[in-house]
């Protein structure tokens, strides 16, 4: 049986999503996927806080476009439908996928990564948020849900849930870029380059909560 083959399109602003969402576009190109892959720079003042994922790409040889270079005088934090709707014209995909950039609750913005999630919407084409933490997602209006959100835990989940996300769309999927440490080789280091090179100790990974910030 052969699988289809899709075309999805894909954007990602800061840093923490890029690293979670890296592997899912090794995966989903080694399946013969085409992925449209759409990062940001933070090199500028107009991009220094809003992007960020482009040097994430860089380092794992990952192919990408910068939205800088895309063209179009528009402005990063309130992207158009109409610059969208060009890029669905343009690539025609059958899925869209967005990281979770951080935004404060009170400043959502229309980013790349919610403006294609409208887009989607506008054009009956799937979404799919990765949220790697519960800090990245904060409560916005209906019209910034994707269809699904991927999220870390049941922790993520719940604070999601709690933010107003509908409980129907959430799905727990861990975090991708976490993948490496489960599956990693037990004798080979982790760290190469430091005072501890060469040694192997342990990993601890933990979030804090809304209302405790201390995990250890």
């Amino acid at each position: 049986m052969v699988e289809l083959q899709m075309k999805i399109l894909a954007a990602v602003r800061h840093p923490g999503p890029a690293e979670a969402i890296v592997p899912v576009i090794r995966f989903l190109r080694s399946q013969g996927h085409q992925v449209v892959l759409i990062g940001l720079n933070n090199n500028s003042i107009e991009t220094k806080t809003l992007g960020g994922s482009v040097s994430i790409f860089n380092r794992n040889n990952m192919s990408h476009i910068d939205l800088v270079d895309l063209g179009g005088s528009f402005d990063l934090s309130d992207v158009d439908s109409k610059w969208t709707n060009s890029l669905i014209e343009k690539y025609n995909p059958d899925r869209i996928l967005v990281g979770c950039s951080t935004q404060e609750q009170e400043q959502v913005i229309r980013c790349i990564e919610n403006a294609l999630i409208i887009a989607g919407s506008d054009h009956s084409i799937p979404t799919l948020q990765l949220v790697e933490m519960w800090g990245c997602w904060t409560s916005r209006p209906q019209m910034f849900y994707p269809d699904r959100f991927a999220v870390a835990d049941e922790f993520t989940k719940n604070v999601v849930l709690k933010r107003g996300a509908p409980e129907r769309r959430v799905k727990i999927t861990g975090n991708p870029s976490f993948d490496a440490f489960y599956y990693g080789n037990l004798k080979q280091p982790f760290v190469k380059n430091s005072e501890f090179a060469g040694t192997r100790n342990f990993v601890y990974i933990g979030q804090v909560s809304p209302d405790n910030f201390t995990t250890l």
